[in-house]
């Protein structure tokens, strides 16, 4: 070993730890959460660390005499180097150690990186998937360094303490941020973070309508947004945005028949809207790993950033040979712990199952969701979106079908209504009651308002 490979590793500090272990198994459960094998830079050490760890897991003595017996299991064993290990120095300050192992396996990382860094620019890889690889192993390196304990009732009562006069201090009473919604918040306190929110409907109900409503309402009380669409094109978004703030119908815009007057409006509403702290990103085809990866690198240059809305979540790709029921699972679980990890709300989308169409009443339930009820398991808050006004154009379309291809001449007289009712239930709650929000869906601006709004445009704008 050569002598710059020495300063990223201390032998004496990792014989005196397996020392410690090997005369005191209770430490063991003490510092088993606190260090993994990796940290250890000697192979023969590595192995003795996982020995004693599997010796203390299947109730076995963690003893000289057993840890020999199952290393020459595995032809192993070191007679020398454990010897070594034995004869080490007794520690007093076990955590002081494992402080140091810890802090001599970042830096040994981050030497590596730096080699890796010069290879790949060697190889003369493209310059966005070096840096792609550089953060994603700087996050790896930041998550070993992280680690999170048990805490005692007296911490945990200072924080629910600093909490409560948080609220107390408060005009209003929304924990979480605001969803644009006032009977929503009335139910929610607002979306929360660390909650993994899900929003389900079929198609054509207006999921990503809803979604966009809520984006454009939660920026513009200052909370930064960021929306991953797996399904439209950023282009389509912002038309929506534009005509949903506007009250200007989308087909006009889409179609670039305004008037002057409101073409200045859209401009005006576009200086706006880009004061707003919301991003957009739609590159098709992400897995989970690369929405993690897009998420912590948007909040470090960004860390207003509160909510996160993923349109949807069966779009979401995977790596994964497992059955696809078992792939959503895990990017179910996987958002919940991004959202966790972060201090976010996490909104995902997502599709329900056809066979809801096939009951009478078609509001739909938890146990619709589509393709796993880790789903219903995972979610904090979970939301459908129900227009009845969608199926009885459905329906009427149908009949005429049927009754033309009999030979009858059918008109149907229905005729859709630029606004209609909608339902929001709350399907699940962690932490709340679950009921039904009246809702209006305005069709020209495919965007939802609170019933009986009285301000003639579906949105209003919250900035000067």
């Amino acid at each position: 070993m050569n002598k710059n490979t020495e300063t990223f590793y201390n032998a004496n500090i990792e014989r005196g730890i397996l020392s410690a272990l090997v005369y005191d198994a209770q430490l063991i459960d003490m510092i088993e959460e606190e260090i993994t094998s990796e940290l250890f830079y000697i192979p023969f050490h590595k192995k003795v660390y996982e020995t004693i760890c599997n010796l203390q897991e299947n109730d076995k003595p963690v003893s000289e005499e057993f840890i020999i017996v199952d290393l020459k299991k595995i032809n192993s064993f070191d007679e020398e180097v454990f010897l070594e290990i034995l004869s080490a120095t007794p520690i007093s300050n076990i955590n002081g150690y494992i402080k140091e192992l810890r802090e001599l396996y970042a830096r040994r990382e981050l030497h590596h990186l730096s080699l890796n860094i010069k290879l790949e620019v060697a190889k003369q890889n493209s310059s966005d998937d070096i840096i792609s690889n550089i953060e994603s192993s700087l996050l790896s390196i930041t998550h070993e360094r992280k680690q999170q304990n048990f805490f005692c009732l007296n911490e945990i009562f200072n924080d629910v303490n600093k909490h409560i006069e948080l609220m107390q201090s408060k005009k209003d009473s929304l924990i979480g941020i605001d969803t644009g919604f006032t009977a929503l918040n009335a139910y929610t306190s607002g979306f929360n973070s660390g909650d993994l929110i899900i929003l389900a409907a079929r198609p054509s109900m207006g999921k990503t309508s809803l979604a966009i409503n809520m984006m454009l309402q939660t920026s513009s009380f200052g909370n930064g947004v960021a929306l991953l669409s797996l399904e439209m094109p950023k282009d389509q978004i912002a038309l929506r945005m534009l005509s949903v703030v506007s009250g200007i119908p989308l087909a006009t815009i889409r179609g670039g028949k305004m008037t002057i007057e409101q073409q200045k409006e859209i401009a005006n509403i576009q200086k706006k809207l880009t004061n707003l702290s919301i991003h957009i990103d739609d590159s098709p085809n992400l897995t989970l790993q690369k929405i993690k990866s897009k998420v912590k690198k948007l909040i470090l240059k960004n860390p207003d950033t509160k909510l996160v809305i993923i349109d949807y979540l069966q779009l979401i790709d995977s790596n994964s040979t497992k059955d696809r029921h078992l792939q959503i699972s895990e990017i179910s679980r996987g958002l919940k712990l991004l959202a966790r990890e972060l201090g976010i709300s996490v909104m995902a989308l997502s599709q329900l199952n056809r066979s809801l169409e096939g009951r009478a009443d078609k509001r739909p339930m938890l146990s619709d969701l589509r393709e796993s009820g880790a789903i219903e398991q995972d979610a904090d808050l979970i939301m459908f979106i129900y227009r009845e006004d969608v199926y009885k154009k459905q329906e009427e379309k149908q009949k005429e079908s049927e009754l033309r291809k009999k030979g009858i001449d059918f008109q149907s007289n229905f005729k859709e209504d630029l606004i209609s009712r909608a339902e929001l239930i709350i399907g699940k709650q962690r932490n709340g009651p679950i009921g039904t929000i009246e809702l209006e869906f305005v069709k020209p601006n495919t965007s939802f308002r609170e019933k009986n709004q009285p301000q003639t445009k579906v949105f209003e704008f919250q900035l000067a």
